[in-house]
């Protein structure tokens, strides 16, 4: 503990099982006594970063109700580190009302210091935040009264081994292990639902049907018809349908956020890839702003295409 504080943080922030995913934070707070307190704040679905600035603006306001005047943060999020200490612009709008409202926390204090460290030195604070997060199994992978012994096809040989581990898994297989089963531009991806129909047993549509909620679109049964043709069973291939649905409400969810109305006769959708992190996206954009930062790592260094009109999940 250095005596120079009155307490020394340590924040940290987690998602599971992908990023952006369900998210969480957690604090730990050394005090001059040698009393350690521990503080996590569950949040829904986000990105790492928004976790890894709640868990400082979460420290932040657990050092303001200790009475501490004096604070030392360390966290092992370089980008938060950086861009609190005014090297590193802030260009995620996901991230801009948080930096702000860190900012503002920081004018209640006589006096602080934030510092980078790395991960191994932060493990206690990534495990009050791990333990914040809430337990899969997912609900979107829960399916009830679904038939047995349904047909099945013979997995296409570009996704062959991906699919074969998906079905080894079973029921132990969880949401990242959907979310990273992607199958590209193939010979499904430009079929539509007339085309689709023609192609699905009887039984298999008249299990699907049975298992559709509300807000499961055409759309959603293209997805799942495609990839029970790519060779997922029927149950897997109607959780692959619900987490991709999931993920794309999501990111639509964040883009109403952040985004500003604008003429939809002037703009055209971008396939969008982070190089840095992985990320991909799709975006709105006017034909001559197609610049972008990524709202999970804040990098520029992204990759844009014209996005496909028909469907290609």
């Amino acid at each position: 503990m250095n005596n120079d504080f009155s307490c020394t943080i340590y924040f940290d922030g987690a998602t599971r099982p992908t990023n952006p995913g369900q998210c969480a934070c957690g604090v730990v707070v050394d005090m001059c006594s040698g009393d350690s307190i521990t503080f996590s704040q569950t949040l829904g679905w986000q990105t790492n970063n928004f976790a890894e600035y709640s868990g400082l603006i979460l420290g932040w306001k657990k050092a303001l109700e200790l009475g501490c005047e004096r604070v030392l943060f360390k966290g092992d999020s370089q980008l938060v580190v950086e861009q609190i200490n005014n090297l590193l612009p802030v260009k995620s709008d996901n991230l801009k009302p948080l930096y702000e409202q860190a900012i503002s926390l920081l004018e209640q204090f006589n006096f602080f210091k934030i510092e980078w460290i790395p991960r191994n030195q932060n493990k206690r604070a990534d495990a009050v935040a791990g333990l914040a997060l809430p337990k899969l199994q997912h609900p979107t992978l829960i399916l009830e009264n679904l038939p047995s012994n349904l047909p099945t096809v013979t997995p296409i040989s570009s996704l062959k081994d991906k699919i074969l581990k998906l079905i080894a898994k079973g029921e132990e297989a969880q949401l990242y292990d959907y979310l990273s089963l992607k199958s590209g531009k193939d010979e499904f991806t430009a079929k539509r639902l007339p085309t689709l129909l023609k192609l699905i047993p009887n039984q298999v549509k008249e299990a699907i049907a049975s298992q559709i909620k509300e807000g499961e679109d055409e759309k959603f049964l293209c997805t799942c018809y495609r990839w029970y043709l790519r060779g997922l069973p029927v149950q897997l291939a109607l959780r692959k349908a619900r987490v991709y649905k999931e993920q794309q409400d999501s990111f639509r969810e964040q883009s109403k956020v952040v985004s500003t109305p604008i003429d939809n006769s002037q703009t055209e959708l971008i396939d969008c890839y982070c190089i840095n992190c992985g990320r991909e996206w799709r975006e709105l954009f006017k034909e001559s702003e197609c610049r972008v930062a990524c709202q999970d790592c804040d990098s520029n260094h992204i990759l844009q295409e014209k996005a496909l009109e028909k469907n290609d999940v």
